[in-house]
């Protein structure tokens, strides 16, 4: 299985004809980005407002048409001028009113710097350099209610142990406390609880880890989470908070992909075994997002490092499982953001692997759906005016609107992006 960090974009046709899916070559151009550039946000395609039988509400934007009483998917460009530098795997979160997007990896190294995104003034600003933590990709982020958590992650020859925290009101970034902190680590899990950050296993530098710790930001400190009932150590799993506990399911051991996992309740400091009956077989590097009412799992590779476009949901008050459509589902993929939208699941971009070249070759994609777990069916989302292909990209929901910025692309890394309202 190749590594995520080390994966680099390679060329692709953008306008190949479905039955041949655009590849990318087997090294990467430095060629002019011009024309990539041109193709990143193309002007949606007039649609006309035929069977229109009501006015939509809320009223369709960004030049859609309400169509049978419904607005049709459409993409808007996020603004370029004065964005952070092109980059991937890089921190993003959602503070209420704009994006704060920090580190990630770029061509040649890592980074240590960002920038914040008004999407209703279309308005890049930088974020403070000063106290910002030390160059890296891949780091836990979260939105505290206050600040953005930053902590851990991957640098140039090894994972990290440290973090910072920066609050967008005063423009300042303060350290986070190292005193009873985790061990160093990348790919584990973590979540806001609405008062601590959880974080829980990882790889670390000889391997998965199987510990974790809460982190209390207005105390500054740290404390331990229960080992007892925990999952085996492993990494690059399935996580997220169902408003009571962490869920983690699946993940890389040290005997290879798993197909079992736990939830933890940070009130108690327990853990309680997740059902094995009805769970996808072993995966890993997949998406795990909470529905409101079932954690919603799919995506990723399985035992032999192959791209799945299948998955789940699982009730944690039953502790079943159920397993998710394939009909409309998207391509298998994997190294793509899942976005919970007001109850409903967004998956876009990404990527898959042509083994049938030695080395394999990377095929990435500009294509998701939305999952409504309702109706329990799959919706296309509309392509037109959308960003460029890509993978190791950042998405995050504002309340109304998919988010997408940065990623590896077809040429080099990104520095762009596009809203979508579905």
């Amino acid at each position: 299985m190749r590594a995520p960090w080390t994966s680099l974009p390679l060329l692709l046709l953008r306008c190949a004809s479905p039955s041949s899916p655009p590849v990318d070559a087997a090294a990467e151009p430095t060629s002019d980005l011009a024309a990539e550039a041109a193709l990143d946000h193309a002007p949606p395609a007039d649609v006309a407002p035929a069977d229109v039988a009501s006015p939509c509400a809320p009223r369709c934007v960004h030049g859609r048409s309400c169509v049978r009483g419904r607005c049709e998917d459409a993409w808007r460009a996020v603004v370029s001028a004065g964005a952070p530098s092109p980059r991937s795997r890089h921190a993003i979160v959602w503070t209420g009113t704009e994006a704060l997007v920090w580190g990630g990896f770029a061509d040649p190294g890592l980074l240590r710097d960002g920038g914040r995104y008004d999407p209703a003034a279309g308005r890049w600003h930088p974020l403070a350099a000063t106290g910002a933590p030390g160059e890296r990709m891949a780091p836990v982020a979260l939105w505290t209610g206050a600040e953005m958590f930053v902590w851990g992650g991957r640098e140039r020859t090894g994972v990290l142990g440290d973090g910072a925290r920066y609050d967008p009101a005063a423009d300042v970034w303060r350290p986070v406390a190292s005193t009873g902190a985790p061990s160093a680590r990348a790919d584990g899990a973590a979540a806001w609880t609405g008062a601590e950050v959880v974080l829980w296993g990882g790889v670390g530098p000889v391997g998965p880890l199987g510990d974790g710790g809460r982190y209390d930001p207005r105390s500054d400190t740290w404390r331990a989470v229960s080992a007892t009932g925990a999952p085996s150590p492993r990494y690059a799993g399935f996580s997220a908070w169902t408003g009571s506990e962490l869920f983690v399911f699946g993940g890389i051991t040290a005997e290879g992909a798993a197909a079992d996992g736990a939830r933890y309740d940070p009130r108690a400091d327990v853990w309680r075994p997740v059902s094995a009956d009805g769970a996808p077989e072993v995966r890993s590097h997949g998406r795990a997002v909470w529905t409101g009412r079932e954690v919603f799992v799919w995506g990723g590779f399985d035992a032999r490092g192959n791209e799945r476009n299948t998955g789940a949901l699982y009730d944690p008050a039953t502790d079943r499982w159920r397993p998710l459509p394939t009909s409309g589902a998207p391509s298998a993929r994997a190294f793509f953001p899942t976005v919970a939208a007001a109850g409903q699941v967004i998956v876009w971009g990404g990527s898959s692997s042509d083994r049938s070249t030695v080395p394999a070759q990377i095929i990435r994609t500009e294509t998701g759906a939305v999952f409504d777990p309702d109706l329990f069916a799959w919706r296309e989302v509309d392509t037109l005016g959308a960003p460029a292909r890509r993978n190791d990209h950042a998405a995050v929901w504002t309340g109304t609107e998919l988010l997408v910025w940065g990623g590896a692309g077809t040429l080099a890394r990104l520095a762009t992006g596009g809203l979508l309202q579905p």
